[in-house]
């Protein structure tokens, strides 16, 4: 048989080059070793990382990088000691071991195996043909193809994928392992970039006529917020805003700014923003002053901007001092209000605050009933003073009595955990709280805080009970009627803030 058709004789192991000598330590050129290890472990790192990559992919387990990093390391500083060669992780041999079955004593049975093959097996080698080995290399090969990349070649909503993965393999083939992990990775970024730029950076629009604060609004309020709500518009924005995104953000909101409106920014699910997105704001916010109107921010993340105030970054950034002062709010609702009570204003009719004090005989509940039922209903009900930090009633007390607020201010919350809740509305002045319990006695369904010191009227069933009964009729019917409508009403407007929620 030609020596060329065989593997050849396997050459033994030669004790002799497992001596260490330190004396020649000093001889060695430092230099070129150091700047070459470097190299090698940059190398090594990165392709025992991709290993490890594929193995996972292969058996649905997750690596630990620094576990794998650190004994690859360890490992090659002890074979370089013992005279080896470093090297790194193999994806080949790791995808060939994995579909045989192989799991974490294959690495362990790959080298008994190599040992025993160089200690006792050397004779073996001159009889072992070329075309054994070859045939084994094209089966494992074969069994390596990624069929699934014809796939992604033919659909076109995976095409660009399919593509970046044909130009790693020929790229690895025809220059090198390095070569292809470079052009991979350029590949993934470019289409994470063309991703980004056409991803939706607007998450939902709205108007303050569907979207209101959670401040209780009387009868008046609500009609001219119903009428003239589109004056006040609610974006949320989503995503990277970067220079890829900033034009088109520019443009969808190009007919908002273009009006005198109120524009509320809501920035909670804003990841990024880079000084193109910055200067994009300053455009927006002096275009909608320049018609009139004003911009709001609400959940401006530290992380997503920076830790700058952004009126002063967006100051900042630019020459011009007569930039309007932006306004931030920790929350939308903040924000919703603001701009609310702001439109109320420039329409005539101010909202009462919470230092101003609103009679009986202005609340919703008690200006539509006639002189003498009105006179019967609050010769039975109690005034209740309370300060600042108190509670009216708590979650899930026993209750069957409803309030109306003369003067301060009544927050409703939900408790959640441990000094956390969740804001359900709030009460001022000319306002009531607790009608649910009126109607049906049982436990409070939220927590009345006092925010600010707070003057109530309190009627309970005990207090109806106590009037004449022709008397106890007559303003039972009527505080029902007048209850139903507030409610009937407030269910619209559930109805029409669960129509906005189903569009996102």
């Amino acid at each position: 048989m030609p020596a060329t058709w065989v593997v050849g004789e396997i050459p033994s192991l030669d004790p002799s080059r497992f001596h260490i000598d330190f004396s020649a330590a000093g001889s060695l050129p430092w230099k070129t070793i150091v700047v070459t290890a470097m190299t090698l472990a940059v190398v090594a790192s990165v392709d025992c990382l991709l290993t490890a990559v594929v193995a996972d992919e292969a058996t649905g387990e997750r690596h630990d990088a620094r576990r794998e990093l650190a004994a690859q390391g360890i490992g090659q500083a002890l074979a370089g000691l013992l005279g080896g060669v470093g090297g790194g992780g193999t994806k080949g041999a790791t995808l060939v071991a994995v579909k045989t079955g192989g799991r974490r004593w294959a690495a362990l049975a790959s080298s008994v195996s190599f040992l025993v093959l160089i200690l006792f097996l050397g004779p073996v080698g001159p009889i072992l043909p070329i075309s054994v080995l070859a045939g084994v290399v094209i089966f494992v090969g074969l069994g390596m193809v990624e069929w699934n990349i014809v796939h992604w070649l033919r659909h076109p909503q995976t095409r660009l994928d399919g593509t970046v993965a044909l130009l790693v393999i020929v790229t690895t083939l025809g220059f090198g392992l390095m070569d292809g992990v470079a052009v991979g990775v350029l590949g993934s970024v470019a289409l994470f970039l063309q991703r980004m730029v056409n991803a939706p950076v607007i998450h939902n629009r709205t108007t303050g006529k569907y979207h209101r604060s959670l401040q209780f609004r009387t009868e008046k309020e609500s009609e001219l917020l119903e009428t003239h709500g589109d004056r006040i518009v609610y974006v949320e924005l989503r995503g990277y805003l970067f220079f890829g995104t900033a034009d088109r953000l520019f443009t969808e909101m190009l007919p908002d700014l273009d009006q005198p409106a109120w524009v509320i920014i809501n920035m909670r699910r804003v990841q990024y923003v880079d000084i193109s997105g910055l200067q994009l704001f300053r455009q927006m916010i002096k275009r909608l002053h320049s018609h009139g109107g004003h911009m709001l921010y609400s959940n401006v993340r530290k992380s997503a901007v920076t830790k700058r105030k952004m009126h002063k970054l967006l100051l900042w950034l630019g020459e011009e001092p007569d930039l309007p002062k932006v306004k931030t709010f920790k929350s939308t609702d903040a924000a919703l209000e603001y701009a609310e009570n702001e439109l109320l204003a420039e329409l005539g009719h101010a909202p009462a605050t919470a230092e101003q004090r609103v009679e009986a005989d202005d609340n919703d509940i008690l200006r539509h009933l006639k002189p003498k039922t009105r006179e019967a209903l609050m010769s039975v009900m109690r005034p209740l003073s309370l300060k600042r930090k108190k509670s009216v009633f708590n979650y899930g007390e026993h209750g069957d009595a409803f309030y109306l607020v003369l003067k301060g201010e009544v927050e409703l919350r939900l408790p959640t955990r441990v000094y956390h809740y969740k804001r359900l509305g709030k009460r001022k002045p000319g306002s009531y709280f607790g009608e649910i319990g009126f109607l049906k006695p049982g436990p409070r369904a939220a927590t009345a805080f006092v925010t600010q010191d707070v003057e109530l009227l309190v009627l309970d069933r005990a207090a109806i009970d106590s009037l004449a009964e022709k008397r106890q009729r007559e303003v039972g019917l009527t505080v029902l009627y007048e209850l139903g409508t507030s409610l009937a009403e407030q269910l619209r407007q559930t109805n029409s803030e669960l129509r906005r929620l189903e569009r996102w």
